[in-house]
């Protein structure tokens, strides 16, 4: 048996790596198993909201997606039978990028691609994913759990064993996975058993590899036809969603190539072969818990919904962020296990409604005010058309998503909430447009400081393995700033960083790491409006965790994190 392993992830997907990553950069030991014999392969779930972009950046990760990944091509609908445009429109309207949003549009990134970065950047801390090793069976034995697994072969286990005595595992295994399975939790929801999904990647001769074509019988089928690099090459990602159609045949190549053929009007197209392709049906389902004692699971392991909305491997991700850091406090023995409630507290109000949300917008996709034969101009207009063609939801982007309403976070700034269950309704929207901060909302980003005379942003100063309390000085306060410091040092190394944010001259604080807020837009960001000194702290989540007036503010609030 292998014994003395802090945490084992059951899935090499971008959630289960995403944990793992958070937990090796916070000097967690951890192993990952997967029970495929090789990384996937093609784009499935390639929609990269701007705010998991903000991960991107400090997973420390950014730059290698940004090598690959391209922007949302501009959609194209046809004239019936012909290859005349009858409209052009955008899946999200373009957005402008701000000092507190410098991530402001979405953009496309093939999962596989994000699967073997973050691999890779596993690998630097060590951890290489076991591929063909699967979970088989599981026991929870006080605090332990060993689990059973297997040397996998044509996806079958084979007579190969391991039992792995671990503190924690993580099943991150998707929604068919087996982890959810053996710990027996329901997962609620629905199935579409009228209707159908055929996905896949395809190289393509003879089709425009500038935009993103749309066809459509609505109220029957629709076809998105998206190249992976706009402008170069033919490989091009396939949907074909059938509304009380179901397009099971189409799973078979030569059938899906002759139904594209027949409805695009693209003549002399010729087809290369199908990396994948596959068939499912539409489900919106979710578990009542994230975890059964020291098992959890998380990403589609713990909940599904239809591809409307492009939110499946984003909210994931957050999944994994949200657990993973807590999960490090734990195991280095900073933090208590009943942190690790806190991750169903704060998670399952979020994907309850990020559900809901993207059920509409399936509802939108497959129903019609009447019918018509084909995708027309009218249809592209037609505000009551959301789904698959438009997506009019600005809590897609996930910048609402927060955390107002958990135990964990506290606000002596705005002071108690007054009605939580108003918070709990607004926790994957938010409140865009209030211009409010609380403690539990996004922590914003802020451009154009400087540190040590180097220009940096906020952004660049976090990362995922400690707090990082900011504070505000904007009358350059150096008592204040020096009694938080010392308290802030009488914590275990390595579990927060400080700074002192301030519109003085950095040269007027020595000894501590300072930040010239040069213009200005830390303090907008955060909102400190006044004279009056605050101290910010952020979590490695990305999460405003405090607004605070002063030492003892700071000491309560890492009292609901921490051990001391």
């Amino acid at each position: 048996m292998s014994a003395n392993l802090p945490v084992l992830v059951v899935g090499a997907g971008p959630t289960g790596l995403t944990a793992a990553l958070y937990l090796a950069q916070s000097g967690v030991a951890v192993r990952v198993i997967e029970k495929e014999d090789a990384f996937q392969v093609g784009s499935r779930g390639f929609g990269i909201q701007p705010r998991t972009y903000e991960s991107f950046q400090i997973l420390g990760i950014l730059d290698d997606v940004k090598k690959h990944d391209t922007p949302i091509p501009t959609l194209r609908a046809y004239k019936p039978g012909t290859t005349e445009v009858a409209k052009e429109w955008n899946l999200y309207p373009p957005r402008q990028s701000w000092p507190d949003r410098p991530f402001a549009n979405g953009r496309c990134l093939q999962q596989s691609t994000l699967v073997r970065i973050l691999a890779a950047h596993l690998e630097r801390y060590g951890v290489k994913v076991e591929l063909s090793t699967g979970l088989l069976d599981l026991e929870q034995n006080g605090d332990r759990v060993v689990a059973t697994t297997a040397k996998f072969h044509n996806n079958l286990p084979t007579a190969d064993s391991e039992a792995i005595e671990c503190a924690y595992l993580i099943g991150a295994d998707g929604a068919r996975g087996v982890t959810r399975k053996l710990l027996k939790l329901s997962f609620a929801g629905e199935t579409k058993d009228a209707d159908g999904q055929v996905w896949g990647d395809v190289e393509i001769d003879g089709l425009d590899n500038k935009w993103w074509h749309a066809y459509g019988a609505p109220g029957k089928w629709t076809m998105l036809i998206r190249p992976m690099e706009i402008g170069q090459g033919n490989k091009f990602h396939v949907g074909i969603t059938g509304q009380s159609f179901d397009p099971t045949e189409l799973s078979n190549p030569a059938a899906a190539e002759a139904f594209i053929r027949e409805h695009t009007s693209w003549p002399n197209l010729t087809f290369g072969p199908w990396q994948w392709l596959s068939y499912h049906k539409p489900n919106m389902r979710m578990v009542e818990t994230y975890n059964i004692g020291r098992v959890f699971v998380i990403g589609d392991a713990s909940h599904v919904h239809s591809n409307t909305g492009g939110q499946g491997l984003n909210t994931s991700l957050m999944d994994a962020a949200n657990l993973a850091w807590k999960l490090a406090l734990v195991m280095k023995d900073f933090a208590a296990p009943s942190l690790l409630d806190s991750v169903d507290r704060e998670r399952l109000p979020v994907v309850s409604q990020m559900l809901a949300a993207t059920a509409q917008l399936y509802t939108h996709a497959v129903s019609r005010l009447k019918p018509k034969d084909s995708v027309d101009a009218t249809d592209v207009d037609d505000d009551k058309k959301t789904g698959w063609l438009r997506w009019r939801n600005d809590a897609l982007e996930l910048f609402g998503v927060n955390y107002r309403y958990s135990d964990l976070v506290l606000d002596e700034r705005a002071g108690p909430l007054l009605d939580t269950e108003d918070a709990l309704a607004h926790a994957f929207a938010g409140y865009e447009g209030a211009r409010t901060l609380r403690a539990g909302d996004r922590a914003p980003g802020a451009s154009g400081l400087v540190l040590d005379g180097k220009e940096v942003t906020l952004f660049e100063l976090l990362n995922t393995h400690q707090h990082t309390v900011f504070i505000f000085t904007p009358g350059g306060q150096a008592e204040y700033a020096k009694e938080i410091v010392q308290a802030a040092q009488r914590y275990p190394p390595g579990v927060l960083q400080t700074y002192v944010v301030t519109r003085e001259s950095e040269a007027l604080w020595g000894g501590t790491a300072v930040l010239a807020d040069r213009d200005g837009f830390a303090h907008a960001s955060y909102l400190v409006e006044s004279e009056k000194p605050v101290t910010v702290v952020v979590r490695p989540d990305l999460f405003v965790g405090a607004v605070v007036d002063n030492v003892q503010g700071l000491q309560e609030y890492f009292g609901k994190i921490l051990k001391v």
